[in-house]
């Protein structure tokens, strides 16, 4: 096998295990918590958090950070999760770690 084969091989078994972060639409978080939290938490611009916000809206969710490994992943949403649960006494997030295809 050559170093290109390989190291592509490599590149897809590592894609092939990589997770995503999701967050639902509720009826309790408010969207300025979910602004703040893609702001401060993901340290996304203000523009591109609307616009996460707005996908969460109309789609119902939205894949908010992607190609994480599994850890990685799971201390995001944990951090999400803390984060909305700080800063809003009766937020009720949905976050999902998803395995991409």
């Amino acid at each position: 096998m050559s170093t290109a084969t390989a190291t592509k091989t490599e590149t897809v078994l590592k894609f092939m295990d990589t997770y995503c972060v999701v967050l639902f639409d509720d009826t309790v978080t408010s969207i300025e918590l979910v602004l703040d939290l893609l702001m401060n938490v993901l340290h996304y611009d203000e523009n591109t958090a609307f616009e996460y916000v707005m996908e969460i809206q109309e789609e119902g969710k939205a894949v908010v950070k992607n190609r994480l490994t599994k850890d990685q992943a799971n201390q995001l949403k944990d951090k999400i999760i803390d984060y909305a649960n700080n800063h809003e006494d009766d937020s009720n997030l949905e976050v999902l770690v998803a395995k991409e295809i």
